[in-house]
Formats: structure tokens, C-alpha cells, sequence
């Protein structure tokens, strides 16, 4: 079931979300029903799920006027505290969701790759409405992009931490599903949801060929999913033009 987190920041209800995957991940998502949550360190960026700069040094901040035994004692423990913030991410999990009413070129080329990409479209309403009522719990917020360097989170929650990124991939507009288990070994959790909610529409990427496109809406159907496939018309010329005898340039 889905819950709200104090720490963490809800879009609105209507909030347009897209998931953009390959066609392995569709095929596991209609296979097994469920939504793959990847644990935080396997996503690629370093900085995933843990503190900023300015946490560390506060726990590092150590006088030196204090008597050498109080010292001692508050290395102990900053080392300890530094290594718990280090580790903690290996306890959480996240399905990724691209927030924007329309669909994202840079996306399209980071995800579909030989046009065959394909796009989840939904709603955070329709995304928190498709987790069941059976464990486990999924969190969720909109993505702050900060500096890492000067950045101080409001607390040392780790969710709050979960849900920072670097400036660098603001163009991403995340959205982020969040489940904590303790099962650090574990690469990823898949999470059951009701795909009849979930899923909107189903995207096929706009450089993917008709037959492709087709294979997709054949696929969605043999496994009932009543939402319509639409081949994107990103990279489709202008019918202003075309309508009006124009030229734009394509073979």
C-alpha cells in the first residue's frame, strides 16, 4: 500500500508520470504484475541515497578544547554514524518516474536506444492507487537536486535523503517510488500493483519502426491490458507543412 512520509514532498494528484523502460521490462511488468524497485546503489550514481557534505562535517565537528577521552568518544561515534549513512541505502529501493504533462526527447534517446523504447504513462493518482493493500509499504516524493558540497537536509532522515540528486540530472524531473526491506543482498524487490490502474497509456518509441510499434500492441493485448499503445509522433515532420504542400526535408 502506498503512504505518505513526513519527509518526503507528494506531487499533485493529476501529476503526468512516465516510466521509460526496454521491452525485457515490459515483459516482466505484464508477466509477474508487479513494478521493479532497484536498491538505491545499484542506479549508477554515486551520490544515491546518501548525506551531503555539510552532515558529515557536523558529526566531524569536534572540538579540541574537549577533554581527550570526549574527543576519543565522539570519534568513535562519528565514525560509527558515518558508516550507518554510508550503508543505509542498501536498505531502500525505487521505481524511477519521469514527471511532465508531455514526453521527454532526452529520455527517449537514453531509454530507447534502436527505437525500442517504450514509455508507462500515468498519473501519481493512478500510480498510488495501483499498489495493493498487502505489504510491502511504498513511500514516495518529487526529487530535490542540490549541491551535494553545501546542501543541508533538514534532518537525517533517510528518506530525505532518498530522494537527493545532483544538479547535473535535473532534466529528469523524478518522481520516486521508495520501499525499505532489510535484505541488503537483494539487487531489486518486485512490488505487485493492479496494472489495469497503473497503466494509462503504453508509449512506443517515436524512432521505432510500424512493425515494432504493432508487436508492442499485440503484446499488451495478449496479456488483456485494456490501455491504449500509441507510437509516438515525437519525430513525426509537420503536417502544417504537409498539408499546405510544404517541404520539410524528409527522404
Amino acid at each position: 500500500m502506498f503512504s505518505e512520509h513526513p519527509h518526503l514532498t507528494l506531487p499533485n494528484a493529476s501529476t503526468v508520470l512516465w516510466r521509460y523502460i526496454d521491452l525485457a521490462k515490459l515483459i516482466s511488468l505484464l508477466e509477474h504484475r508487479a513494478l521493479w524497485f532497484a536498491r538505491l546503489d545499484t542506479l549508477g550514481d554515486p551520490y544515491e541515497g546518501l548525506p551531503t557534505r555539510p552532515l558529515i562535517d557536523q558529526m566531524w565537528a569536534i572540538s579540541e578544547d574537549l577533554p581527550a577521552a570526549e574527543q576519543e568518544k565522539r570519534r568513535f561515534i562519528a565514525e560509527h554514524n558515518t558508516y550507518a549513512m554510508s550503508t543505509g541505502r542498501d536498505l531502500l529501493f525505487a521505481s524511477c518516474w519521469h514527471a511532465s504533462p508531455i514526453e521527454s526527447a532526452p529520455l527517449w534517446s537514453i531509454y530507447g536506444r534502436l527505437g525500442e523504447g517504450i514509455a508507462i504513462r500515468t498519473t501519481f493518482e493512478r500510480l498510488r492507487a495501483s499498489f495493493l493493500s498487502d505489504p510491502p509499504e511504498v513511500y514516495g516524493g518529487m526529487v530535490t537536486y542540490v549541491d551535494f558540497e553545501s546542501f543541508r537536509p533538514s534532518t537525517h532522515n533517510i528518506f530525505e535523503w532518498a530522494i537527493l540528486k545532483r544538479q547535473s540530472f535535473q532534466h529528469e524531473q523524478e518522481f520516486r517510488a521508495l520501499v525499505m526491506d532489510p535484505r541488503r543482498d537483494l539487487p531489486g524487490l518486485p512490488v505487485p500493483v493492479r496494472l489495469e490502474e497503473l497503466i494509462e497509456e503504453v508509449y512506443v518509441s517515436p524512432a521505432a519502426l510500424p512493425w515494432y510499434a504493432e508487436l508492442i500492441g499485440a503484446l499488451c493485448s495478449r496479456y488483456l491490458l485494456a490501455a491504449p499503445v500509441r507510437h509516438s509522433r515525437l519525430l513525426t515532420h509537420p503536417r502544417y507543412l504537409t498539408e499546405r504542400g510544404g517541404n520539410t526535408g524528409a527522404a
